[in-house]
C-alpha cells in the first residue's frame, strides 16, 4: 500500500494513517482499519476524523456501543461535526435510546439546518 510507504517515511503523517484505515475498511479488513485509526489517535488523540472513522468501522462490525463511544470522542474534540452527531443518533435509535437519538438529530439540524 502506498499509504504504508508514506507512513514509513513520516510516522506522524496523520492523513496517510486515516486514508490507510479507510482503504482497509472498504476492503472489509475491519480489525486492521481499527488499528490504523488507533495509530493516528495515539499520535493525536484530538483527531476528530480518526475517531469518527473508527466509529464507522465499528458500525460495519455491528459494535453498537463502540460506535456511540467513538462518536462521543469525536464530538468531544469537535462538537460541530454533523456526521458524528448523525451516526450517534442512528446507533442510539438502534439501541432504543430514542430520546437521546432525537437530541443528536436535533444537533445535526442546528449545525446544518438544510440537511434532509
Amino acid at each position: 500500500m502506498a499509504y504504508n510507504m508514506r507512513i514509513l517515511m513520516n510516522p506522524k503523517n496523520l492523513s496517510a494513517g486515516i486514508e490507510k484505515g479507510k482503504v482497509l475498511y472498504r476492503l472489509g479488513r475491519y480489525d486492521e482499519a481499527i488499528q490504523a485509526f488507533d495509530a493516528v489517535i495515539r499520535i493525536d488523540w484530538k483527531n476528530a476524523d480518526a475517531w469518527y472513522e473508527k466509529a464507522l468501522v465499528y458500525s460495519y462490525m455491528g459494535c453498537d456501543e463502540e460506535v456511540i463511544q467513538a462518536c462521543d470522542r469525536s464530538l468531544q474534540v469537535n462538537p460541530e461535526k454533523p456526521e458524528a452527531w448523525f451516526l450517534r443518533g442512528l446507533y442510539l435509535s438502534v439501541l432504543d435510546r430514542c430520546d437521546e437519538a432525537i437530541l443528536a438529530y436535533d444537533k445535526v439540524l442546528q449545525i446544518k439546518p438544510n440537511s434532509t
